[in-house]
């Protein structure tokens, strides 16, 4: 049982953890948020460059295009890296799975340094890993499901 934290520092420590975890759960909405900030503020120069009519209409459309191109690359680039991540960390996944110990042990440090590993952990089962050795003491295996497959 965790105990009440009892001075101002335990407390701050508190806070920026729940806050930290708050981030990382909600990291993809906040990313959203700032490019819809960064394409609207290109509208708000649009708007005051475009006003007057001292710029032809095709500057007007370039403009239009080019920040359209632009948040459409910046878009297709971060879905293309969440595909990736999605798909090393499903790699490691079933690595830390193996019946190869070392196999099982390399996945666990990647894991570990990449900050995966109670995510692998709590969400994965693993009953035929070959996991001798492996030192767990920093892991939270709460929810872990290691049972043998019956």
């Amino acid at each position: 049982m965790t105990q009440a934290p009892t001075t101002h520092d335990e407390q701050m420590d508190l806070y920026r953890d729940e806050q930290k975890a708050l981030a990382k759960k909600y990291r993809y909405f906040y990313e959203l948020l700032r490019g819809a900030f960064v394409v609207a503020v290109f509208v708000v120069i649009g708007v005051f460059l475009f006003t007057d009519d001292l710029l032809p209409e095709y500057v007007a459309n370039v403009y239009v295009t080019v920040v359209g191109a632009i948040a459409t690359i910046v878009i297709l680039d971060r879905r293309d890296e969440e595909r990736l991540t999605r798909q090393r960390k499903q790699e490691l996944f079933l690595q830390l799975g193996s019946q190869s110990n070392d196999f099982a042990l390399e996945a666990k440090r990647q894991l570990q340094q990449l900050g995966w590993l109670d995510e692998a952990l709590t969400g994965g089962e693993f009953p035929l890993a070959g996991w001798q050795g492996m030192v767990l003491e920093e892991a939270d295996l709460t929810d872990a499901n290691l049972r043998f497959p019956t």
